[in-house]
Parts: structure tokens; sequence; C-alpha cells
């Protein structure tokens, strides 16, 4: 209903105009043939009005056109106004997704139309959905759940107690974090555990991003 209520709309703005140029030239036309009584004036006049018709019709032609071509660049700027918003929405989320982990190779966007921008931003928020979800998977910390740790320490505490130190590469805090949960089951299994402290056998040893 709103499309047929809108194309209504267009034509009443199209033809609005003529109607009353339309009324004016029947009131003429009849008049030219009413009132003169003589058959030359009678033709005198309808020539004189079809031509008046004739030149407000071509007039009104002219007008229609202009407005149409006016409205058609207005549309344009528009639109030109609208790819290059959506164009800078895609840049500022290109942005962003470089900072996050690649997840294949970006396709070329395209900026021709509207729907093309509209195409690029939601490839774009695709992708950037993808990698957060990878540097979700990668930034996922190992952890020892508390039934494993009091299996392991049972089992530890049968073999006696031992002095060990448990290292970690330096500024790597999912590592330290590993590091010392081990530390504190050697411990609960009575082992003399000293750590967690940076690892000397590999001092240049990369540290998580």
């Amino acid at each position: 209903m709103p499309a047929r209520l809108t194309e209504w709309i267009n034509a009443a703005v199209q033809w609005g105009p003529a109607v009353p140029v339309a009324i004016v030239f029947a009131v003429a036309l009849i008049q030219a043939l009413v009132l003169p009584r003589r058959v030359w004036s009678k033709g005198a006049w309808i020539i004189a009005v079809l031509a008046c018709g004739v030149l407000a019709s071509a007039d009104l032609r002219l007008q229609q056109q202009r407005n149409h071509a006016a409205l058609l660049t207005a549309n344009r700027a528009v639109t030109d106004d609208e790819i290059a918003a959506l164009r800078g929405l895609w840049g500022q989320w290109d942005a962003v997704s470089r900072t996050l982990p690649a997840v294949g190779q970006t396709p070329v966007a395209s900026f021709d139309t509207v729907e093309d921008a509209f195409l690029a931003l939601s490839f774009q928020v695709a992708q950037i959905q993808q990698r957060i979800a990878k540097l979700r998977e990668q930034s996922k910390g190992r952890s020892i759940d508390d039934e494993t740790a009091a299996k392991l320490a049972d089992y530890l505490r049968q073999s006696g107690s031992f002095p060990v130190v448990v290292s970690c590469v330096p500024d790597d805090v999912e590592a330290y974090a590993y590091t010392n949960q081990i530390a504190n089951i050697l411990r609960a299994a009575g082992w003399d555990a000293h750590g967690p402290e940076i690892t000397a056998a590999r001092p240049g040893a990369a540290a998580m991003a």
C-alpha cells in the first residue's frame, strides 16, 4: 500500500500542473465555439485557443523536464554523499579490523552504488566478527581444574618430596598463571616448589602477544 500511495503522489505531482491548464483550455475552446456569432470569427478564436493550448502544453512539458532533471541531480548528489559517508564508515571498520588477527584475504570493496557500499560494510562486519572469534580462541589461557589438580597432588605425593623450581617466560600473564597453578599443585603434594620464576634456559623466549 505505501508503494502504491507513493506512485499516486508522484503522478499527482507530475500531472497536477496540467489540470488547471486543461481546464482553462477547455473553457476557452467552449467560449470560442459558442460566443462568436460569425463563422470566420469562431474559426479565428478556435485557432487562437488551439495555438495558446499548444504553447502552454509545450511550456508545461519543458518545465516538467527541467524539474525532473533538477530532481535527478539532487538525488544524485544525495547518493554521492551517502556513498561517501558509507565509505568513511567502512574505512573506520577496516582500521579496527587491522588490529585483530587475520582470517584470510579481504576482497576489494566496491562503492559504485549505495547497495555495493552496504554490501561491503556487511562483509566487513562479518569479517570483524570472525577476527574477534579468532582472537578469543587465541587468548584462551591454559588452566587446571580443581579435580585434576587434586588427582595430580595425590599422585605426586606418592613419590616423596623433591625440590623443584617452576619457571615461565617473562611478561606473559597466561604462562605465569598456569605456572602458578603447577607450583601450587607441587606444594600441595608436599614438594619443595619455588616459583614461578623467569626461565633461565630461554631468556629470549617470546612472550604472549
